[in-house]
């Protein structure tokens, strides 16, 4: 058992002693992180009532049966209207504007919340096709079975979200006529439609969720441009690129919707792009070019996963020279995941994760962090190179 220190035990005793403090000041007291502490945490019959919520980010949390009545969301940010279906809200309760959940008296909500659509600048409709515009701009390919890998056509959003219910082996169908009366009339469409309408264009690979739609047309642009080019992505970037460090290569070449041409098609960010079939294996190997450590992991889902342990990577020194290590076999429920090689001279990699176990994986925020030490220390050498991998689907 991890032993309290002075700091803990502070913070407990104010905890304790704070029966009448309400939850803001709680978190106060505890000093937690409004930003990072409550995102997928459990809300459940938390008493919120008259709570300003200002710079929370509740990203996947859980309010089922909590009290809500008279909170102010206005400035807290990760809602969605399912998040509520049990919630208690009264219409004092306070929403952020593009998300505006209509109480029906004073009652715990028994069905699903009545979401008024948000007044903005343009449709639901409106806005896909905005998304499909900039997610092409940008050269973001959709690896989706045998279909073309880019598009940007209402049809090409029915092959995306029925591309996605096959790998999640679900046997019904999307059709035109059904995606356009969901987007026509969101308030008619199935419970989770805006969730599945995220993932299938890519969108929770970027980091968001269904309330991404509710942002104006600009925003959501912006938004969407921003999130393709993440800050480590962009600090990487920045940099040389070193392919050599490390390669991955399948072992059978294929790729739908790329013309059967295997390894990369470079993206507008010239960021290299290996496509390979769902649940098959990449080989992977390093070109060391100096004596050094060496690191590599993945971003999947907003988080960075170590990836030194699964690929047989050793953590301490290497010397200069070619190093062939194990297979990375590619799941099915990702379709498309970034790898990140980092070496250096010196061994600066302590806090860096290296085993892909949900407890060691970094939030962006703080793998910026360890990046930002990365490239501003002064060592005698480094490298550093970041690949994307797009998985397809066999016929």
């Amino acid at each position: 058992m991890m032993p309290l220190t002075e700091d803990m035990i502070r913070k407990a005793i104010l905890v304790a002693h704070s029966k009448d403090a309400g939850f803001v000041e709680l978190v106060g007291m505890a000093e937690l992180n409004k930003a990072t502490a409550f995102r997928g945490a459990s809300m459940r019959g938390t008493d919120l009532q008259g709570q300003d919520l200002s710079g929370f980010d509740f990203t996947d949390a859980d309010f089922d049966r909590a009290d809500v009545q008279g909170a102010d969301f206005t400035r807290a940010i990760g809602l969605t209207p399912e998040m509520f279906r049990n919630a208690r809200i009264d219409k004092m309760t306070k929403w952020p504007p593009e998300l505006q959940i209509e109480a029906q008296g004073d009652r715990r909500s028994r069905g699903r919340p009545r979401v008024q659509s948000p007044q903005t600048d343009m449709d639901l409709r409106q806005k896909v096709s905005l998304a499909l515009e900039v997610l092409d701009d940008e050269g973001y390919a959709f690896p989706a079975g045998e279909f073309s890998a880019r598009g940007r056509t209402l049809s090409f959003v029915v092959l995306l979200i029925n591309e996605l219910r096959r790998r999640r082996r679900n046997p019904s169908r999307m059709y035109g006529s059904n995606l356009v009366t969901y987007l026509a009339k969101p308030e008619v469409a199935p419970l989770r439609f805006l969730e599945e309408l995220t993932s299938a264009l890519g969108l929770t690979e970027l980091g968001f969720d269904a309330s991404v739609w509710h942002a104006p047309g600009d925003v959501l642009a912006s938004n969407i441009r921003v999130a393709i080019g993440t800050p480590v992505l962009r600090q990487v970037l920045a940099h040389p690129q070193s392919d050599s460090l490390f390669h991955m290569q399948a072992f059978t070449p294929r790729g739908h919707g790329f013309s059967y041409v295997t390894e990369r098609q470079v993206r507008t960010h010239k960021m290299p792009e290996i496509v390979a079939s769902v649940g098959g294996t990449l080989e992977t190997q390093s070109a060391m070019p100096f004596s050094g450590y060496l690191r590599v992991l993945a971003h999947e889902d907003g988080q960075y996963i170590g990836l030194n342990r699964y690929l047989q990577i050793p953590n301490g020194a290497m010397s200069l020279g070619l190093y062939i290590f194990g297979g990375l076999q590619l799941d099915h429920r990702r379709t498309r995941s970034l790898v990140f090689a980092f070496a250096c001279t010196e061994p600066c990699f302590d806090e860096w994760p290296i085993d892909h176990v949900k407890s060691a994986r970094l939030t962006e925020h703080r793998f910026l962090q360890l990046v930002s030490g990365f490239f501003h220390g002064r060592f005698m050498g480094r490298s550093v190179c970041v690949k994307s991998i797009a998985t397809v689907t066999d016929r």
